[in-house]
């Protein structure tokens, strides 16, 4: 059995958390540790934010395939009276959202079309000699 470790409480009571392997201390009050204990500090204080708590509700992206079978099967409790029609009516405009999301990721960006332009347009100049219509 690990022994309890040497460090007096703000309390003032001895510590009563196990000792680490070779020292007197436990992680707590370890001064080797002071430096991991700061990593997990801060690796807590990431985990808590807003937007670590959004990512872990935002779910994997969807097809639009699979988005439309989730729609079917919205639209079909909405008709039973399962599910509110307004709960379906947000749930549509959100998967509405999501394809147009979609849509405008898989267009190429003007940028992209700006160099395949000036690509075709050097490959036009070297096949004419130089010479552009």
């Amino acid at each position: 059995m690990a022994g309890k470790c040497s460090a007096i409480a703000r309390s003032g009571s001895r510590c009563s958390s196990p000792v680490l392997p070779g020292s007197a201390f436990c992680f707590l009050h370890a001064p080797e540790m002071a430096e991991a204990r700061r990593e997990s500090s801060r690796k807590g204080g990431r985990n808590r934010s807003a937007k670590a708590r959004a990512a872990k509700l935002i779910p994997e992206a969807m097809s639009a395939a699979d988005l439309a079978g989730w729609l079917s099967l919205l639209f079909t409790s909405v008709m039973e009276g399962t599910i509110e029609p307004r709960v379906g009516a947000a749930a549509a405009t959100i998967a509405r959202t999501l394809l147009e999301a979609q849509t405008a990721a898989g267009q190429p960006r003007i940028d992209d079309l700006e160099e395949q332009l000036a690509l075709l347009r050097h490959m036009v100049e070297r096949s004419a000699g130089g010479r552009v219509a």
